[in-house]
C-alpha cells in the first residue's frame, strides 16, 4: 500500500484532506482559487486563501449583489473565486464575478462536499484542462461537482451514495463526515467521479504524468501554465565555465598547500579535533537538559538573495572587520575558503576596506595575493584583523583586493567570504570558521545555510530580497521540515558527500550514483558526463552540442519528478529551478543540470551541486558528527515534496509534512547594505611571511534565497491499493 500520510480534518463541518504542498501559495491573478471565510466586516469578508496574507472579498463582488441585497455568508463558508490584479505586495483581492460579463461564471459559495488541501499545482492544471482524458473517462461513470483552485485546493461533491463510496475508498475507521451546510451552489461541471479525483491528487507525479501527459501542458480558460523564463545560453555556459575553472584551481591550491604549507594542514586537523570536543560537550549539555540559549540570537546571520531574471545570482550578508567595525556585504561560498574585500580607492560601488581606520589591522609584512574567477583575476595584499560574524569574532588573515573583477563588480557586494576547508585556501592561511573552532568559542561545531527563491517573492526583473540565513554554530528548526539526515564527508578538500543517485518519478536511475560537492558559490549543477548521459537518456534530453555539457528538451513536455537522493532520502527539485528556455518562443529548454567531468582531491569524479539544489535542502556543515566531518540535509520549508523523512519514499505510518508558512512583508532593494556595528576587540598575532602571489580560480558565485518561516500542518491521506489499481486499469 502506498502511504502518503494520515487523514486530517480542519473543522467538524467539512471533511478535509491535506496533501503535500510544495510551498506557500503565491497569489497570481487571475487564477481561480478556493478560499475559506475567516472574518466578516461591514464592507465584505476576509478569506483564507493559503497565502501569507488573507484576501479581501467585497460584499458586492457577487452576481446580482447590491447595497440592499448582499449575500450573508457565515465564517467558515467555502468560496470559489478568482484573483484580481493588485499592486505588488499589497493585500490580495478576490471576486466571485467575471469582470467582463459581471456574471458568476461558476464562482460563488460552495455547499457541502469534501475539501482536499495541498494538491500540487500541476495536478490542479490537469484537472482544469478541458482536454484532460481522465475527465471523460470517469464522468460517464459517476458524475459529481468539482471546483479546482490554483492555490492547491480541490472541492468535490458527489451524490449521497457516491459520497459514501468516496469515503469508503479511504480506509480510516475513525473518520466521520458531516455535511457542509452552507447556501447551495452548483458548479455545473460533471466531469469526474470522486475516486478519480482522489486517485489523481494522491498518486505520485510520475503516475499522473503517465496517465495524462497532454493534460498537464494544456491551457485553461482561466489559467495558463507559466512558460519557463528565457535565458541566453551564453550565460549558462559562462556560469558553468567559471565553476569548473574555480574548482580546478581549488584543487591546485590543495596540492600546493600539501607541499608548501604543512602548517595549514595541521591547523585543519586540529580544527576537526577541536570540533570533536565541542560535539561531545554539546551532547553532555543535552543529556543534562542544559539547553544552550543564544543571547541576542547569536549565530544567526540574515542574508540577501541578489537575483537577475531568470537566475538567483548570489547570497550575501553583513560581515564586520576591524576596530571600530567596518561593515561589508560579502558573498558566502562553501566551495572556497578565502575571505577578501575591496580596499579603499578601488572604485567599487560597494563599501571598501580602509586598513588605516582600524586600530587592530596588520598589514606588514606586505604579501601579494591573487585569485582568478573564470576569465577575471582579483589581486591585492594580505591583511589581518578582527572579523566578526553572527556575534563571533576571531583574528583572521584576509585579502585586501585592489582590482575590480567582472565576476563580482556588477553586484551589491564588497567581496567574498569562504566557508570551505582551509586546505584549499589560496592565501595559505586558515579560514575564519576554523579559527573559531581552534579558539573553542562555538557552542556547536557547524554552520548551516538556508536559501530562498526570489521568483516566489517578486515579479521584479532584478534586485535583492531578504530571507536567506547563515547560522554560525547553530541551525534553525523553523527553516526545514522533518529531521536532519547526516552524510559523512568523503573528501579532504571539499564539502563532498556520497549521492545515491538521481531519482526520476521516484526511482533512482542506474548509473547516476556519484560523489557530490555542495557549493553555495555556484548556481547550477554539474554532474559527471557518464551520469548525465544516463540521466538524460531516461529523461529524453539531447545534447545541446555547445560543448558545455548542457542538454535540450522541449519546454512543453512535463519532466516529471526529479530528486537527488542522499542516504536514502529524496530531495525533489521543482521545474521552477530546473527549466530555462533558450529559444525566444519558449519552445526549447535546457535543464540547469549539465554533464561536466570534475575531479576531487583523490582524482575521482565529483559533481558540483549548486544553489539549484540547495534552495530545496536546508544544509548543515559540521566539522564533527560522531567524530568526523559531515553534512546534514533536511527538506527546506520552501520545497515541500512527497518524500518522508525517515529515509525512503515508500511511506510509513509516521509520515508527516509541515506545510510552509510565510510571514511578514517583502521589500525589493537594488543594493542592500548592512549597517555598521561594533565588535569586541581581540588582540594578538601578526602576519608572518607567506608565499608570494598565488593564483586560484573561482567562478561567478550565484546563489538564491527567499524569506520563509516554516512550519507546520500535519497532513494527508491514506490511499487504498484497490483505488490505485482501479485508476490505473481504467486509464491505461
Amino acid at each position: 500500500m502506498a502511504l502518503l500520510g494520515k487523514l486530517a480534518r480542519r473543522a467538524t463541518l467539512l471533511p478535509s484532506f491535506n496533501l503535500v504542498r510544495r510551498a506557500r501559495y503565491i497569489p497570481q491573478p487571475p487564477e481561480p482559487l478556493i478560499g475559506i471565510i475567516i472574518a466578516r466586516h461591514a464592507e465584505g469578508y476576509r478569506v483564507d486563501i493559503g497565502s501569507a496574507q488573507a484576501a479581501t472579498l467585497d460584499a458586492l463582488a457577487f452576481e446580482g449583489a447590491t447595497k440592499r441585497n448582499k449575500p450573508n455568508l457565515k465564517v467558515g463558508t467555502l468560496i470559489y473565486a478568482h484573483l484580481l490584479s493588485t499592486p505588488p505586495f499589497s493585500e490580495p483581492e478576490i471576486s466571485c464575478v467575471d469582470l467582463a460579463t459581471q456574471k458568476a461564471a461558476g464562482f460563488g459559495p460552495l455547499e457541502g462536499g469534501t475539501l482536499v488541501r495541498g494538491v500540487e499545482l500541476g495536478r490542479c492544471r490537469a484537472l482544469l484542462s478541458p482536454s484532460n482524458p481522465l475527465l471523460s473517462t470517469w464522468g460517464a461513470r459517476l458524475p459529481f461537482e468539482v471546483a479546482v483552485g490554483m492555490n492547491g485546493r480541490v472541492w468535490l461533491k458527489a451524490g449521497e451514495g457516491d459520497e459514501e463510496q468516496l469515503l469508503q475508498s479511504t480506509p480510516n475507521p475513525q473518520r466521520t463526515c458531516t455535511p457542509f451546510a452552507q447556501p447551495k451552489f452548483r458548479l455545473g461541471l460533471s466531469c469526474a467521479s470522486s475516486p478519480l479525483l482522489i486517485s489523481l491528487v494522491s498518486l505520485r507525479p510520475s503516475n499522473m504524468l503517465r496517465y495524462s501527459t497532454l493534460a498537464l501542458a494544456a491551457a485553461t480558460t482561466l489559467v495558463q501554465a507559466s512558460p519557463p523564463s528565457y535565458i541566453d545560453p551564453a550565460r549558462i555556459a559562462d556560469s558553468l565555465d567559471r565553476a569548473r575553472s574555480r574548482h580546478t584551481n581549488a584543487l591546485d591550491n590543495y596540492e600546493y598547500n600539501k607541499i608548501h604549507h604543512p602548517e595549514l594542514w595541521d591547523q585543519h586537523k586540529r580544527a576537526i579535533e577541536q570540533a570533536g570536543g565541542i560535539e561531545v560537550a554539546a551532547k553532555l549539555r543535552r543529556e543534562k537538559r542544559e539547553l544552550v540559549e543564544r543571547q541576542s540570537q547569536q549565530g544567526e546571520v540574515p542574508l540577501y538573495d541578489f537575483f537577475s531574471e531568470p537566475l538567483d545570482i548570489m547570497i550575501y550578508g553583513n560581515v564586520s572587520i576591524g576596530t571600530p567595525a567596518q561593515a561589508f556585504p560579502l558573498l558566502f561560498d562553501t566551495g572556497s575558503s578565502d575571505l577578501w574585500v575591496y580596499e579603499t580607492g578601488t572604485g567599487s560601488d560597494s563599501p571598501e576596506w580602509d586598513a588605516s581606520a582600524s586600530s587592530t589591522s596588520v598589514t606588514d609584512p606586505v604579501i601579494p595575493w591573487s585569485i582568478q574567477y573564470g576569465k577575471g583575476e582579483q589581486e591585492g595584499y594580505l591583511n589581518q584583523d578582527v572579523v566578526e560574524l553572527g556575534g563571533y569574532s576571531a583574528e583572521t588573515v584576509f585579502a585586501s583586493a585592489n582590482t575590480l573583477n567582472s565576476a563580482f563588480s556588477p553586484y551589491p557586494i564588497s567581496g567574498l567570504f569562504g566557508l570551505g576547508f582551509g586546505v584549499i585556501s589560496s592565501s595559505g592561511y586558515a579560514p575564519w570558521f576554523e579559527r573559531l573552532l581552534n579558539n573553542s568559542v562555538l557552542a556547536n561545531p557547524y554552520f548551516s545555510l538556508y536559501l530562498v527563491r526570489a521568483s516566489e517573492l517578486t515579479d521584479e526583473a532584478e534586485g535583492s530580497v531578504p530571507g536567506a540565513q547563515l547560522c554560525v554554530g547553530c541551525y534553525d528548526t523553523s527553516k526545514y521540515v522533518g529531521s536532519v539526515s547526516w552524510n559523512p564527508v568523503v573528501s579532504e578538500a571539499f564539502w563532498s558527500i556520497a549521492m545515491d543517485g538521481i531519482a526520476f518519478n521516484g526511482s533512482i536511475i542506474q548509473g547516476t550514483d556519484m560523489t557530490a560537492a555542495l557549493d553555495s558559490g555556484t548556481s547550477l549543477i554539474q554532474i559527471p558526463v557518464a551520469a548525465a548521459q544516463a540521466f538524460y537518456s531516461r529523461l529524453g534530453g539531447l545534447s545541446s552540442g555547445n560543448g558545455d555539457g548542457t542538454y535540450i528538451i522541449p519546454c512543453d513536455v512535463p519532466i516529471g519528478s526529479i530528486a537527488f537522493v542522499f542516504n536514502g532520502v529524496h530531495y525533489e527539485i521543482p521545474p521552477t529551478d530546473l527549466l530555462r528556455a533558450i529559444s525566444r518562443d519558449r519552445s526549447q529548454c535546457l535543464l540547469t543540470i549539465a554533464g561536466v567531468d570534475n575531479k576531487d582531491a583523490r582524482g575521482n569524479s565529483v559533481a558540483i551541486i549548486g544553489d539549484v539544489f540547495l534552495k530545496n535542502a536546508y544544509s548543515v556543515y559540521s566539522y564533527s558528527y560522531n567524530g568526523a566531518p559531515a553534512i546534514g540535509l533536511a527538506h527546506s520549508n520552501i520545497a515541500g515534496d512527497w518524500a518522508d523523512y525517515n529515509g525512503t519514499n515508500s511511506g510509513s505510518s509516521n509520515d508527516q509534512f509541515q506545510e510552509p508558512t510565510r510571514t511578514g512583508t517583502v521589500s525589493i532593494v537594488n543594493t542592500q547594505r548592512p549597517q555598521t556595528g561594533t565588535v569586541e576587540t581581540v588582540t594578538g598575532g601578526g602576519l608572518t611571511t607567506g608565499r608570494a602571489s598565488r593564483t586560484a580560480t573561482g567562478s561567478q558565485v550565484t546563489v538564491t534565497v527567499s524569506p520563509s518561516s516554516g512550519a507546520s500542518r500535519t497532513l494527508a491521506f491514506l490511499l487504498s491499493p484497490l483505488l490505485v489499481l482501479l485508476a490505473a486499469v481504467s486509464l491505461v
